[in-house]
């Protein structure tokens, strides 16, 4: 299976969280990227997306992001 975990950090605790799910996944195949390094021409059988919220909602550039998943199998 092929992995892609994608993150948006302010504080640094969500670069934590991906960091720890990235070393989690097993095999070979998995990457991890900020969310402005992430161009949407990546392939993943399934994305983690994390993210910090601000008045209970995601940035406009982690909108964008999943915008460009429509479709995939994404863990939140």
């Amino acid at each position: 299976m092929k992995y892609q975990v994608i993150y948006d950090s302010r504080t640094g605790n969500t670069q934590k969280l991906a960091e720890h799910i990235y070393r989690c996944l097993e095999g070979e195949e998995r990457d991890i990227k900020t969310v402005s390094e992430f161009d949407g021409t990546e392939d993943a059988d399934l994305f983690f997306i994390g993210f910090y919220t601000n008045r209970n909602s995601c940035s406009m550039d982690v909108a964008d992001v999943l915008e460009m998943l429509e479709g995939k199998k994404i863990a939140l």
